[in-house]
């Protein structure tokens, strides 16, 4: 198992564990994703977020093993697992922008 597939995962977890305290606090408005709300007010928060991030992990998990080891930009090789970076960074800001909502009231 990949170190940054572990790294993805986990802030995934913190951004659901942080996004669904607050929107027990704040209520459902809280949320700035509009598909997430949109989801979360059909459903349930709980499902609503647990269905959009399986999604996610497994979407860019599956892209990830379909290019292969190394993947070409602007005619250098890049390893392929840099692109499980970028959702965390997201995930990670959200994570972040939740501990600061909590500290602040």
């Amino acid at each position: 198992m990949k170190l940054s597939w572990l790294i993805m995962v986990l802030s995934a977890t913190t951004d659901i564990i942080t996004t669904l305290y607050n929107i027990h606090c704040y209520g459902i408005e809280i949320e700035g994703n509009p598909l997430l709300k949109y989801v979360m007010e059909c459903t349930n928060p709980l499902a609503g977020i647990l269905l959009l991030k399986i999604v996610g992990i497994v979407g860019i998990t599956y892209v990830v093993s379909l290019i292969g080891e190394y993947y070409e930009i602007c005619g250098r090789l890049v390893k392929s697992e840099w692109f499980y970076y970028f959702p965390s960074i997201v995930w990670f800001y959200g994570t972040l922008s939740h501990i600061v909502l909590i500290f602040i009231n």
